[in-house]
């Protein structure tokens, strides 16, 4: 099974060379998998306990869209207001919604229980302002905030040392070179010295291929969601009735979860040595090279 990202660019049956119905695959905005979420759930159990699959691996890829939304910069009270919800808020109420008729009254999703109730015990009707219209990105937000936390909090010295320049281009003082001359401060630069603080900003935020940030976030992004889909209680039970029928007459086949990226310029697909598999199982030496041979066995 390959838990991969939704993206045009790139086809897995060409990027490993596999026949029609080898690979069991299921794409989403960066990779992502959320045991919370019905479809990746769903999708994972019918791979393991239907299709029976021995490797289910989560490929992620460099200049990953998903991944590049979660390094930019939200627009300021968007994550204090829409990104602290626990559920998605409850969609605008629709017109039919505030209807009425002398037998019955509807309820309107803007309303309240306990204001519906008092304005029916006093017999007035009061005016309510129209709900607060949700982002159209939303949704999306929502799915990539794990990345975005990633981004926010991962340790690695590439993700770090650019948002030290992020911070540094928001002080207008501070130079291109004087920027630049920073250790580790690897960073694509404006055209010219003297342009203003929007530019230098905006030149500061611009991601490339070759960010180091960039492909460290989607790298870590591949590894937390190897230790999220690992983790889950699909994958947990079957490890479970797995060690059970070595004793058995009726053996099963484990599952092993990895981690690979993708790179778009060369084509090369890149273990990150983050395999899980079996309490007590040892990942073979070779990595992804050694994946057609493990399909097999």
């Amino acid at each position: 099974m390959i838990v991969e990202y939704s993206d045009s660019r790139v086809n897995e049956g060409a990027i490993f060379d596999a026949d029609p119905g080898t690979m069991f695959t299921a794409g989403n905005i960066a990779n992502m998998f959320e045991e919370g979420d019905v479809s990746s759930n769903a999708v994972l159990t019918y791979a393991v306990g239907t299709l029976k699959v021995k490797h289910v691996d989560i490929i992620g890829h460099y200049g990953c869209g998903g991944v590049a939304a979660s390094m930019a910069p939200l627009p300021d009270g968007y994550a204090e207001r829409w990104l602290g919800h626990t559920t998605l808020p409850a969609l605008p109420s629709s017109s039919f919604s505030h209807a009425s008729s002398s037998s019955h009254s509807t309820l309107s999703l803007s309303t309240s229980p306990s204001s519906a109730a008092s304005s029916s015990a006093s017999g007035q009707g009061e005016t309510h302002s129209a709900p607060e219209e949700t982002p159209a990105d939303l949704a999306m937000q929502r799915w990539i905030l794990p990345i975005r936390k990633i981004y926010e909090t991962s340790g690695r010295p590439e993700i770090r040392d650019r948002e030290r320049v992020q911070r540094l281009f928001s002080f207008p003082s501070w130079s291109r070179e004087r920027i630049a001359s920073l250790d580790g401060c690897r960073v694509v630069f404006g055209e010219r010295v003297g342009m203003g603080k929007e530019r230098r900003e905006r030149s500061g935020r611009r991601l490339k291929l070759h960010d180091g940030a960039f492909r460290a976030v989607v790298e870590e992004n591949v590894k937390a969601n190897v230790w999220r889909l690992g983790r889950s209680r699909v994958i947990r039970e079957h490890h479970e009735a797995y060690a059970k029928a070595l004793y058995t007459e009726e053996p099963m086949n484990p599952v092993y979860v990895h981690g690979w990226v993708y790179d778009l310029e060369t084509g090369v697909v890149s273990d990150l040595g983050v395999s899980a598999g079996p309490p007590g199982w040892v990942p073979p030496p070779g990595g992804v090279q050694g994946f057609p041979a493990m399909r097999g066995a």
